[in-house]
């Protein structure tokens, strides 16, 4: 008798519970230490809100969690009403500390809190954040929402030649292929064309410097939405209207 390979999918609750040695690396909000604290043992309760406390209280949320979405070991679970989390590996974090400073300068953008970041090894990460109700949606235009981000002035910088980019510091990303960052900050257009079209292991030929020769170096930068899709786009549906949430 043959034994062939289990085609079952493996359940991404379970895959995606918090490793105990995890390190939180976005500070966590009251919310989500409230979600912990709801599902811990009385145990846990009287230990009060220690680290250990709180990722065996949120795993349990995990175990109880609505699937918003999943492609392989990525998925968005519901913990809540108002909080969602995100898991994968590689997962981009570096938006965090620019999502309450479009908040607080463009009110027309509903912008998700970040209710904590844990980080566990392999870069696995664990992100919290508001879940927004609605369905997504990708064919209806957001021009107002996006020339509202576009007028905001770049977020304030410790270095101040890093215009371009996110996270801190703030660097500039490659995703194309894979994902690259610039080793240093990048302060105007013609350093941005140069990191876009070098890369440490490779050799500078005459075909890079042609295809440099076509690329401009005059345009005006501005805030904007590093990974917009269908998916991450919510919508609210009436009979009336259709209004973007998020």
């Amino acid at each position: 008798m043959t034994n062939y390979p289990s085609t079952e999918r493996p359940n991404i609750r379970v895959c995606s519970k918090i490793p105990l040695d995890a390190k939180i690396i976005h500070r966590l909000s009251a919310d989500l230490v409230a979600i912990a604290l709801r599902h811990a043992s009385p145990d846990e309760q009287v230990s009060g809100a220690n680290a250990l406390t709180i990722i065996e209280g949120l795993n349990r949320a995990i175990a109880e969690s609505d699937i918003i979405w999943e492609l392989g070991s990525t998925a968005v679970l519901g913990l809540s009403p108002s909080v969602a989390m995100k898991v994968g590996c590689g997962i981009d974090v570096d938006h965090a500390p620019t999502m309450p400073y479009i908040k607080d300068r463009a009110p027309l953008v509903s912008v998700p809190d970040i209710h904590g970041i844990f980080q566990a090894e392999h870069y696995n990460y664990y992100v919290f954040m508001t879940r927004i109700k609605g369905e997504t949606f990708g064919q209806e235009q957001l021009e107002r929402m996006f020339s509202s981000i576009r007028s905001l002035p770049p977020p304030s910088s410790d270095e101040p030649q890093a215009i371009l980019g996110g996270g801190i510091p703030r660097r500039c990303k490659d995703a194309r292929r894979h994902i690259r960052e610039a080793a240093r900050p990048l302060e105007n257009e013609a350093e941005f064309n140069l990191f876009l079209t070098s890369h440490p292991w490779r050799t500078e030929t005459a075909w890079l410097a042609m295809i440099r020769s076509f690329l401009t170096t005059d345009h005006k930068f501005v805030m904007t939405h590093g990974d917009l899709h269908p998916r991450n786009i919510i919508v609210i549906v009436s009979d009336a209207s259709l209004q973007s949430v998020g």
